[in-house]
Formats: C-alpha cells, sequence, structure tokens
C-alpha cells in the first residue's frame, strides 16, 4: 500500500519533531550545547543551558542570537560567528578568546545552540 501524497509532506515534519533542536543550517545545537560543556567554555562565560556555565571573564551568552556583533567587532552572522569560534585571534588581536582548535563541524554545531539564545 502505497502513502497517501499528504502523508509524503507531514512524514518529514514529524520525525524532525522528536529531534529535539532542528538542525538550523548550521548543525545540531544539542551537540553543539554538549560540545560547550565538553569544551569548558562555562569557564569564562555564562551560558544558559549549560550546566556550571557561570564564568564571569566573558560576556554572559545570554541573548547571543539578537546580539548585533560578535565580539563588538564582527556582525551575527552564523559565517561570522563560526570563523569567530575557530580563530578567535584573528578577529580580536590580544583578546582574551583562547585559540580553541574546533573543527568546523564543532564551531558550527556550537554555533547552531548559541543562535537558540534569544
Amino acid at each position: 500500500m502505497r502513502p497517501h501524497r499528504s502523508h509524503l509532506v507531514w512524514l518529514p515534519l514529524a520525525m524532525l519533531a522528536g529531534c529535539g533542536e532542528l538542525d538550523n543550517g548550521l548543525g545540531d545545537a544539542r551537540t553543539g550545547q554538549m560540545i560547550i560543556a565538553q569544551q569548558a567554555c562555562g569557564a569564562c562565560h555564562r551560558i544558559p543551558g549549560v550546566a556550571a556555565a557561570e564564568g564571569a571573564a566573558g560576556p554572559a551568552l545570554d541573548h547571543f542570537a539578537t546580539q548585533p556583533k560578535i565580539a563588538g567587532v564582527l556582525p551575527n552572522t552564523p559565517a561570522a560567528l563560526t570563523q569567530f569560534l575557530r580563530t578567535p585571534e584573528m578577529v580580536v588581536k590580544n583578546g582574551a578568546m583562547p585559540n580553541t582548535a574546533l573543527t568546523e563541524t564543532q564551531a558550527r554545531q556550537i554555533a547552531a545552540y548559541l543562535y537558540t539564545l534569544k
């Protein structure tokens, strides 16, 4: 028995609905949240939804998605954020954010999570 045509439209949406945070074109936000915890970003930043992320050395990342600039320099776009996460020293010379040695995929997944913070 073949599925009715209308089911073909709703089936992918129903499958995605069970995945929690959807892939927003950057990566999986839940994976990004886990990477943030593993990388100990919370030692310097307060990050909602990440256990023990209560650092005060860097800016709080509450409402990150609504901020106009990244590090006060770059426009807050996915491409700029991914670049900044991978090579912060290239954006802010002598800045406090260390080189994270993130892969492109890891940076995109972290960005996916940060863009959920509205």
